[in-house]
């Protein structure tokens, strides 16, 4: 293999020395807000000595259960961060209201399925006709139909009971312009084309000469789903037969399929920031200072339990006859070398933490690797 590479161009270079050996602190927390207080003290104390942020990282193994805490803590300390996580497109509230939107018309307008999408509407979260509208509403589900819900808006001179009303009225035509959709049958690419409209209705505030990058980050986020979305369209038409005219149902099957499966990481360009990594991804890394956070039993390392239906016995079996399948003891050969990997990551300082007690104040167990 190494020949090969040589062939086709790439050089070798040997390291001059080995890396330095960074020293090792343990931090123990009696919770998990109070951990990542302390992780986020120690950074801005590393930061008061001169050190910029680009050079701090933090490993990040359990991220459901860590990742939303750090942002809201690094947000609160002022310390700027990039998260180095993909997250799940239809869980973006632009895709959750196109799709919503989509999922109510089939539906009927079911009242209470239609409420939620208008909730995803920009502009409209917070208003107070939007909270005015919500009890309206929520009074008589369970009915269904767009003028019905037009009709809550109307006041007793037959006009909308305020501006923010009559903005909800224009909202709800909007939505109600795709009704049509229902009756057609098309080819997919057809439907891909008509489906890509569905952008329209998203018409998020016009942007200020100077924003927050949180803000603008919202707005690059909203964007970035909006064209994502176009491209599972496409991918969706490419999917099914191509001269094969189909209803909207089973198109809009394929489409959600599609989004469902298609991450969302947004690039983020600032250069000084702590960066936040997965263990995977920290592998590829390497910082001066560091922080590995969640060393709990079951976090890191994760429990690989053997499968109830087909045990380890069945998989070396299959191993020896050459069909690929990983065992619970490669799992926990991955775990000890992404730990491995991660307390190698920095050249000066590794801070190992964890909390003592867990939600329900009960003594966390410490991963063995601490000992």
């Amino acid at each position: 293999f190494r020949s090969r590479l040589l062939s086709i161009g790439f050089r070798e270079e040997r390291s001059s020395g080995a890396r330095a050996k960074p020293v090792m602190q343990l931090m123990r927390a009696p919770g998990i807000e109070r951990e990542m207080d302390e992780i986020a003290r120690r950074i801005l104390e590393q930061a008061a000595a001169g050190r910029p942020f680009r050079e701090i990282g933090i490993v990040v193994r359990p991220a459901e259960n860590y990742v939303p805490l750090l942002r809201s803590t690094l947000e609160r300390f002022g310390i700027p961060a990039r998260f180095y996580f993909d997250s799940n497109l239809d869980e973006h509230a632009a895709a959750r209201y196109l799709c919503g939107a989509v999922d109510a018309m089939l539906g009927g307008w079911d009242h209470q399925q239609t409420l939620a999408v208008l909730r995803l509407a920009p502009r409209f979260a917070d208003s107070r006709a939007m909270d005015e509208f919500d009890f309206d509403v929520r009074a008589q589900i369970s009915n269904s139909g767009l003028g019905a819900l037009k009709a809550l808006l109307i006041g007793e001179n037959g006009k909308p009971k305020s501006d923010g009303a009559e903005r909800l009225m224009h909202k709800i035509d909007a939505l109600g312009a795709i009704e049509e959709w229902r009756s057609f049958t098309l080819s997919p690419r057809d439907w891909a084309a008509r489906l890509c409209t569905l952008r329209n209705l998203f018409r998020p505030p016009q942007f200020a000469d100077s924003i927050a990058h949180d803000e603008a980050l919202l707005w690059r986020s909203q964007a970035a789903v909006l064209d994502l979305f176009d491209q599972a369209l496409a991918q969706a038409a490419q999917a099914l037969p191509p001269n094969h005219a189909i209803e909207l149902p089973e198109f809009w099957r394929a489409v959600k399929a599609v989004i469902r499966l298609t991450p969302l990481r947004l690039q983020d360009r600032r250069r000084n920031v702590v960066h936040v990594l997965s263990a995977h991804e920290a592998r590829q890394w390497v910082l001066p200072v560091l922080f590995v956070c969640g060393m709990v039993e079951k976090q890191f390392p994760r429990f690989h339990r053997q499968d109830a239906f087909f045990s380890d016995a069945a998989r070396c079996r299959l191993n020896a006859a050459g069909v690929r399948v990983r065992t619970a003891a490669e799992f926990e050969r991955e775990e000890q070398a992404l730990f491995e990997s991660a307390i190698t990551r920095a050249t000066l300082l590794v801070t190992l933490s964890y909390p003592e007690f867990d939600e329900r104040g009960e003594r966390n167990l410490p991963s063995i690797y601490l000992e």
